[in-house]
This record gives structure tokens, C-alpha cells and sequence, in this order.
């Protein structure tokens, strides 16, 4: 666990690694345009001329059948270009800073999962996992993912923000799915070193990958652990408000507020929304605010401000509707509209939610129907398809 001086030290590491450049890539209009009309470039986020990607090398050429994957890079190797094409004919076009084929590191044992052509829906038709990476020190990371069958499909984007990964059958039913990180916290109220991202799973379901509540669930915690958890934090507490005094006197225009969350003179460190974020995601939600109120300073105002502020951070989540939809009316949450509302929503968060609430009712459901899901919304098909309807 880290202390202040040390939490300090690497806020600052952060603070410098985050100035690296990160490249904005094409959006899904734009990578349709790119698929229908050939279109050769990227708009970037500056004032000069908008540059034309101009292939100098390929980086890697798959054949997947009568598939072809071609990643290729400019002549500087700062950009560049996924290419997915059958019999000549280009289906999907993207640019961005560095492509892989499946997972970023090619010695991860899990990458043999995601080779291209495996399949990962548990569908049985050949797969690809692109896994992208934008530039920065730890950010941002996405995963395309597509259907190589008879028909082509991208399945969909997986928004991984600073990390996530790997793809892994976890409850065993042939489709792999998604571990990664609910990122919502990174920063708030600490510095990115110290910020809490619980682990999430992803389940493929009715043609998107969304929050597997139930693969989530985690045990009700020992009385004993729980009492050791409580005094972990009080003890963690103490020794921070020790080198925050000493911080202040060495540093007149030191900020508190970068080390845990601090108002008037009551202060929680990271720790403690840490464990209130695995209570969420780990189904026992209705114990947050007991929990909050055990390891709360005695005495100390302030409790149901932080609680205020901490669940108006929560509704900024991704996967605040997941927490939403599971929990009902045992804990109520007010998830942000752009997470909530499709006028507000992207298309891909409006049929993730779709899908989640599809999800929460075939758990409900006796009848088990194996062919739900199929031409569901959410797949985006490009190019030359026969099931672009």
C-alpha cells in the first residue's frame, strides 16, 4: 500500500508520462466512409493540413481464409493502418498509432486464445481480435473485434480506456469473455497511481459484450476480515494525515486533495472507495454505506457529503446502467443520461444497455432459446455482407 510520499512521487511519474501525444482515430462513420468509399486518411485534432496515411511498410499480412488482415505502418512508424479485405475487396479500413493481431503482448499465454480465426463468440466461425493502443504512457487502449465467416461482421469496439484485457472462457460455455477495468475513478481525488479500477467481465451476448453481473458476484466477507479490513483503513488514514501535516509545512502550496479525499478536515484515503467499488461490482452493493459509515472517522462530519459526491462520480460509469439494471430498487443509482439515455448515448452504449436488459431477463427466463441474439442490433456490418439489414 502505498503512503503519501510515495503516492506523490508517482502522481508525478503520471503527470509526465501523460503528456505523450495521442493520436485520434477514425470514428465508426468515418471507418464506413473509409470502407465504402475508400477513403485514404485521418482527421487529426490540429490547425494545419490534415495528413493522408501513406503505407511504406506492412507490418503484418494474415490470410484467414479467403480473408486478408494487413496491418501497415508510414515511413516515420508513427501511424498506422488495419486493412481487412476479401478476394481483393477491402471491408474495414482503420488508422491509428499501433495495431496488434489479438492481445498486445505476443507472449501472453492467453493471446493463443484470440489468434486470428479462433473463435471467441462460441459460435464456431472464425474470429479476429485487433487490439489497439493510441500513444500514451498508459492510455488508450480499444478492441475491435469481428466475424470472418461467410458473412463479414465487426462485432464491435471494446473501449478498454487504460488497459484491459485478456479474453478468457470463464464460466465455461465455449464464448470467451472480456476482462477489464471500470476506469470511472482515475483521478478523482487521487493521483492515477492510486486510483481504484475494480475488475470487471464482460459477457458476449445478443451481439455485444457486456457486464456479467453474475460472473462478478463475490462472497460475503469474513466478520474477521472485515474487521481487519475497517482497522487497515483507520491505520492507513492516521499514517496519511501524519505525512500530509509534514507535507504542508515543507510545501505551502501543497494540495491535499491529489492524496485522498479531503473536506474540512476529514480525510478518507483511496483505499476506502476501493473496497466500496468491489462491494458494487461484487453484488453486495446494499452494504456500501454500512461499510462507508465503519471506516468513516469518528466523530468526523462529512460522511454523507462524500457519499453524495463518490455516487455522482459512480453515475459517469460506463457501466453504471449494468449496476442500475442489476440492482433495482435494493440500490438505487442515477446513472449519468449519456449512459442512460439513447439521445444522449452513442449507439454502442444505447445496445449494450439493450443487451444487458436482455441479459437480466434470460436469467429470469425458464426457456433456454439458443438461437436468441442472432441479427440482434449492435453488429455493425461494412462492406461487401449479405446480412447488412
Amino acid at each position: 500500500m502505498l503512503n503519501i510520499r510515495q503516492g506523490l512521487i508517482l502522481c508525478g511519474l503520471c503527470a509526465f508520462c501523460c503528456s505523450c501525444h495521442a493520436v485520434e482515430v477514425a470514428s465508426d462513420n468515418q471507418v464506413i466512409g473509409a470502407a465504402i468509399a475508400g477513403w485514404n486518411g485521418v482527421k487529426l485534432e490540429n490547425d494545419g493540413d490534415e495528413p493522408v496515411f501513406v503505407p511504406a511498410k506492412v507490418e503484418k499480412d494474415v490470410s484467414v481464409g479467403e480473408y486478408k488482415v494487413i496491418i501497415e505502418s508510414d515511413k516515420d512508424d508513427i501511424f498506422q493502418r488495419l486493412k481487412i479485405t476479401k478476394k481483393g475487396l477491402p471491408l474495414f479500413i482503420k488508422e491509428g498509432h499501433r495495431f496488434f493481431l489479438g492481445l498486445e503482448d505476443d507472449e501472453d499465454k492467453e493471446n493463443e486464445l484470440v489468434q486470428p480465426g479462433k473463435s471467441i463468440t462460441g459460435d464456431g466461425q472464425p474470429s479476429l481480435v485487433v487490439s489497439e493502443w493510441s500513444g500514451g504512457a498508459h492510455c488508450c487502449y480499444t478492441y475491435d473485434t469481428f466475424s470472418l465467416g461467410d458473412s463479414f461482421k465487426h462485432l464491435g469496439t471494446i473501449d478498454a480506456g487504460h488497459g484491459g484485457g485478456p479474453f478468457k472462457d470463464v464460466d465455461g460455455d465455449g464464448a470467451l469473455e472480456f476482462i477489464t477495468y471500470d476506469w470511472t475513478f482515475a483521478y478523482w481525488n487521487a493521483c492515477f497511481a492510486g486510483s481504484p479500477a475494480p475488475k470487471l467481465i464482460l459477457k458476449w451476448k445478443n451481439g455485444n459484450y457486456v457486464p456479467a453481473m453474475d460472473l462478478m458476484r463475490k462472497p460475503d466477507i469474513k466478520e474477521q476480515e472485515y474487521r481487519d479490513l475497517i482497522k487497515q483503513i483507520q491505520d492507513q488514514r492516521a499514517a496519511d494525515l501524519e505525512d500530509l501535516e509534514k507535507e504542508k509545512k515543507d510545501n505551502k502550496d501543497f494540495d491535499p486533495q491529489n492524496t485522498g479525499w479531503y473536506k474540512d478536515g476529514a480525510y478518507l484515503p483511496p483505499t476506502a472507495w476501493e473496497h466500496i467499488l468491489d462491494l458494487i461490482y461484487g453484488g453486495n452493493a446494499v452494504k456500501a454505506k454500512a461499510f462507508l459509515a465503519d471506516a468513516w472517522p469518528k466523530g468526523m462530519p462529512g460522511q454523507n457529503i462524500f457519499w453524495n459526491e463518490f455516487m455522482e462520480q459512480f453515475s459517469d460509469s460506463p457501466y453504471c446502467f449494468a449496476v442500475q439494471d442489476y440492482y433495482g430498487s435494493t440500490f438505487p443509482v442515477v446513472c449519468n443520461k449519456q449512459t442512460d439515455d439513447f439521445a444522449g448515448a452513442s449507439f454502442q452504449q444505447y445496445i449494450q444497455r439493450k443487451a444487458f436488459q436482455d441479459m437480466i431477463k434470460d436469467s429470469k427466463d425458464t426457456v433456454n432459446n439458443p438461437e436468441e441474439g442472432n441479427g440482434k442490433p449492435g453488429k455493425t456490418c461494412i462492406g461487401d455482407t449479405e446480412d447488412c439489414s
